[in-house]
């Protein structure tokens, strides 16, 4: 059995759907919260095996689109193709211009037994509470009133329901890995006699 990790790069922009450049996180022209999305498949993988993970937020009480585009308004998804080792073909870290909420799923699985998704992050203590300067909504998630929240998924999995990440705060970060798993094919065995 093969078992691959594939960790991103916090340095690297993101293409949408649309081929749109997103803004790279830390490169300090737009975005905050940086978001990974990472990929590990485990199992024999057919050759060619492609597989997409889409991204798709927005703001909690508006619905408008929180994802950093450097060229021009922000985006409401983008998706992460990855290639038949869990490697990105394109840049897999967005960041985000506003307070919201997201959901990762993965829209093409490549033929995969199984898919679960889990998710690691953390909100600094220490943040404002308000989030963004201007973001009169935040904290979004439901229990952010009643306490301090210091960890911006929704679960940590695994998990195979998509995975919900809060987008709350500008220091924040969080990682979402989708495994993919794969059956061997069964050997049959025909026996030869001779005689």
């Amino acid at each position: 059995m093969r078992r691959i990790l594939v960790l991103g790069s916090l340095t690297v922009g993101v293409v949408a759907l649309t081929g749109t450049a997103l803004v790279p996180a830390g490169a300090g022209s737009i975005g905050a919260a940086p978001l990974t999305i990472e990929k590990e498949v485990v199992g024999p993988v057919p050759p060619g095996t492609e597989f997409a993970v889409t991204l798709a937020c927005e703001r909690e009480r508006t619905g408008e689109p929180i994802i950093a585009n450097p060229g021009g308004d922000p985006v409401a998804s983008a998706t992460v193709d990855f290639d038949e080792a869990g490697d990105p073909q394109v840049a897999n870290v967005f960041t985000f211009v506003n307070a919201g909420t997201c959901t990762v799923t993965e829209t093409e699985t490549g033929g995969a037994a199984s898919v679960t998704y889990a998710c690691e992050g953390q909100i600094p203590v220490d943040q404002d509470a308000a989030g963004w300067p201007d973001d009169a909504e935040a904290p979004v998630s439901p229990d952010a009133e009643a306490q301090q929240v210091t960890d911006p998924c929704a679960a940590a999995g695994p998990q195979e329901d998509p995975m919900t990440v809060f987008i709350e705060q500008e220091g924040q970060d969080a990682t979402v890995t989708v495994t993919n798993t794969f059956v061997p094919e069964p050997v049959v065995v025909v026996p030869a006699f001779t005689g």
